[in-house]
């Protein structure tokens, strides 16, 4: 779904509302940043990436195996090509009931807006930050 002010930093021929976005577009759509700010620019950026996600969660095998071979190609690791492709295939069965959860870091109240060398910069809370994180994602 594309707002007003997003859809002509998409192409010239995007419409407010719901788009199908090849690449370019959507990588048109990841990096706008003159409408808000870079929390805007990151929220988008989530976006796309469960959109993506989501499309290939109902992928078929040799799509996704396709993908990966392609993808890999792109990624410089230390897994072997076997590794990797026993990963995926193990994966492969929990893909279509996967759900994805997506956080920002930091979150409201965990930073302070300040000039660093004239440049508009965040700093971050750490130690906010670090309660936040043990309370939600690592309970006792």
């Amino acid at each position: 779904y594309l707002t007003a002010k997003e859809a002509p930093f998409v192409s010239t021929n995007s419409k407010e509302g719901v788009n199908h976005l090849n690449g370019r577009k959507a990588l048109n759509y990841a990096r706008i940043r003159k409408i808000d700010s870079d929390f805007g620019r990151t929220n988008r950026q989530r976006t796309l990436i469960l959109a993506v996600f989501d499309k290939l969660k109902h992928s078929d095998t040799a799509t996704l195996t396709s993908l990966m071979n392609k993808a890999m190609t792109m990624v410089t690791t230390d897994m072997t090509s076997s590794s990797v492709t026993h990963l995926v295939t193990s994966f492969l069965p929990k893909l279509a009931t996967l759900k994805i959860n997506t956080y920002a870091v930091p979150f409201d109240g965990s930073y302070k807006s300040t000039y660093v060398r004239g440049m508009a910069v965040l700093v971050p809370d750490n130690d906010i930050i670090r309660q936040r994180l043990e309370s939600e994602f690592m309970p006792i």
